[in-house]
C-alpha cells in the first residue's frame, strides 16, 4: 500500500463531531433509543436527521467506539485522497449486483461497500414444557465486512487478542489491493464486452448481405418467370395474328408488356399484383389436395 507513518492509522479519542457523516450516524442512535422509549404514533424528532448515515449495527455500549473507529477510517481515507460516501453517484464504478446505498470507501473511484456489526453470542434455554429457544446477547467483538469482486467478502474482526483499533493499516492495505483488481477486472469485462459487441455486429452484417443477395436472387427468379411468361404471350400473339384478329392481338400484347418486368407497361384497369395473382399453375390434386392450386416457390404466399 501507499507508505505513509503508523501514527496515521490510530484511532483517537476524540474526533470531530460536527462532520456531517457522524452527525447522521449520531441521529440515527437517537432515533434507535427514541423509538424503543415511546408508542410508534409518537412522531420521532430525529427521524429527518438521521439521512445518510455509516452502516453501523452495534449495541449501545459500543457506539462511541465504533463511531471513533469510523472517524478514523474517514480521517485515513481523506489522508490518502479517498472518500467515504452513504450514496453511490455515476462517477464511481460499484459492482453491478449491489445497492447504490450504504455506506462506500471509494478508492481511485471503485466504491467498495462497508459495514460494521457486533458479534453476537448464542444461548439456549429450555422451557418446561420441552420448549429450546435462543436468545442473543452482545459479545463487544467488533468486526468490519467490505465487499469484494466476485460476490466474496473480506472480514476485519476483533479477537481476545488484538482489536480492529491496532488493524486499519490492513484495512487499507486491502482496499487499495481491492480497488486495483476490481479496475483490471473491470477492463477486462470492457474489452470483453466490445468484442461481443463487434462480433455480434459483424454476424448481423453477414446476416444482412446475404438476406439482400437472397432478395436478389428472388427477384432474378421472379423477373425471369415473368419475362418468360411474357415471351410466350407474343408468340401467342403472333400465332392468333395469324386468323387475322388484330384486336385481340394487340390486347395480348398489352397483357405481356405488362408482365415483362423489363416493359413495365400498367394496364388500364388491372394493376400488376393482380395480373400476376392469375399466374397459376394447376397439377392434378392427389386425394389429400382436392382443388388445390399451385404457384411457382417464388411467388407463393
Amino acid at each position: 500500500m501507499k507508505t505513509s507513518s503508523q501514527d496515521v492509522f490510530k484511532v483517537r479519542k476524540s474526533y470531530d463531531v460536527n462532520h456531517p457523516l457522524l452527525l447522521a450516524t449520531q441521529a440515527m442512535f437517537d432515533y434507535e433509543d427514541f423509538a424503543a422509549q415511546h408508542d410508534w404514533k409518537t412522531k420521532n424528532p430525529y427521524e429527518q436527521k438521521m439521512k445518510g448515515h455509516l452502516n453501523i449495527q452495534v449495541s449501545k455500549s459500543q457506539r462511541e467506539r465504533a463511531m471513533r473507529i469510523f472517524a478514523a477510517i474517514i480521517r485515513i481515507a481523506e489522508h490518502f485522497g479517498y472518500k467515504v460516501v452513504t450514496q453511490v453517484d455515476d462517477t464511481m464504478q460499484l459492482k453491478g449486483y449491489g445497492p447504490k446505498e450504504g455506506t462506500f470507501i471509494v478508492v481511485d473511484d471503485e466504491a467498495i461497500w462497508v459495514r460494521m456489526v457486533e458479534k453476537n453470542n448464542a444461548s439456549y434455554t429450555t422451557s418446561s414444557h420441552g420448549w429450546r429457544t435462543q436468545e442473543l446477547t452482545p459479545s463487544g467483538l467488533i468486526r468490519l465486512e467490505f465487499d469484494r469482486d466476485y460476490n466474496t467478502e473480506y472480514k476485519l474482526i476483533d479477537t481476545p487478542f488484538s482489536s480492529i483499533e491496532e488493524k486499519l493499516d490492513k484495512v487499507f492495505s486491502f482496499l487499495q489491493q481491492e480497488a486495483a483488481v476490481r479496475k483490471e477486472n473491470r477492463i477486462k469485462r470492457e474489452i470483453e464486452r466490445q468484442k461481443r459487441e463487434e462480433e455480434e455486429q459483424r454476424r448481423k452484417e453477414i446476416q444482412r448481405i446475404k438476406e439482400e443477395e437472397k432478395q436478389k436472387i428472388s427477384n432474378l427468379l421472379m423477373h425471369s418467370y415473368y419475362s418468360d411468361i411474357a415471351d410466350n404471350l407474343r408468340q401467342y400473339a403472333s400465332r392468333v395474328e395469324q386468323q387475322g384478329n388484330a384486336e385481340e392481338v394487340e390486347w395480348i400484347r398489352m397483357i405481356a408488356d405488362c408482365i415483362d418486368p423489363l416493359k413495365e407497361i400498367k394496364h388500364p384497369i388491372l394493376s400488376t399484383q393482380e395480373i400476376l395473382s392469375l399466374l397459376e399453375v394447376k397439377e392434378t390434386p392427389t386425394r389429400y389436395e382436392i382443388n388445390t392450386v399451385y404457384k411457382p416457390f417464388f411467388i407463393r404466399r
